[in-house]
């Protein structure tokens, strides 16, 4: 007797759930995207018990701010050469859900500058703080420039500028980030003084005249001002020292 086992006609079957391999991995989270990728769907077929999936790797899609890998695991054949036609597909969504952090301290890049310092205002301005992200590396903080807002004097003031920074998928930081620049006005106007005066009695003292001050020069007041403040004696009486002044 001659018996003939005919090779079966029934296909595989998935017996993976479609979607139960899906996943969604924060961008940073290598860990959980690698155990993401491992995944495989199980396949069942009624002779053949060896059954091994066949896995397609999709590419990266960028959609706004969330990534996509799409996995096709096909099944070639089972022993038989029996082939599933649909394919299991696995999705697995990249999320950025993380906010950027300054990594320069606050304060930091706070500055204190003579008014007459041109460079060293120009540095303080051109500094700019860092921040860091979990999957943004090439973070760009946008500057808000404030303007120059005077204090006691007009040449000493405050400069207060301001960053925010977000990125790729648009998470920003909450807080911005403030810095301020002193101007000071801390040096003394210069001028010549005037020859001493002789006279014979302090009836003939002249009246204060502020013309005989000369070469007024300030590092940042283009026109100082020279005004009378007082005569003050040193108490003698012959001779008698009257030291006339005016404000630096």
């Amino acid at each position: 007797v001659l018996l003939i086992v005919e090779g079966t006609r029934h296909p595989p079957t998935w017996a993976t759930v479609s979607g139960n391999l899906n996943r969604t991995v924060e961008c940073s989270n290598a860990a959980g995207l690698a155990a993401a990728q491992a995944l495989v769907p199980v396949a069942s077929d009624n002779c053949d018990l060896t059954l091994t999936p066949v896995k397609t790797s999709g590419l990266l899609h960028w959609q706004l701010s969330a990534g996509r890998y799409i996995h096709e695991h096909g099944l070639a054949s089972d022993d038989c050469g029996n082939a599933i036609v649909a394919v299991y597909t696995q999705t697995i969504t990249i999320t950025d859900n993380t906010s950027p952090t300054w990594t320069t301290p606050s304060g930091n890049l706070n500055r204190t500058v003579e008014c007459s310092n041109a460079a060293g205002l120009a540095a303080a301005q051109a500094l700019v703080p860092v921040a860091s992200d979990n999957c943004d590396l090439t973070l760009t903080p946008v500057k808000t420039s404030g303007l120059f807002v005077a204090g006691s004097c007009p040449q000493a003031g405050t400069y207060t500028n301001t960053w925010t920074v977000s990125d790729d998928c648009g998470n920003a930081i909450v807080a911005v980030y403030t810095q301020t620049i002193t101007v000071d006005d801390t040096t003394n106007p210069t001028a010549s003084n005037p020859a001493a005066v002789t006279v014979e009695c302090i009836g003939d003292v002249p009246a204060p005249d502020i013309t005989v001050v000369t070469d007024e020069a300030d590092n940042c007041t283009v026109n100082p001002v020279v005004a009378f403040v007082s005569d003050v004696s040193d108490g003698s009486s012959c001779p008698e020292v009257i030291t006339r002044t005016t404000p630096k």
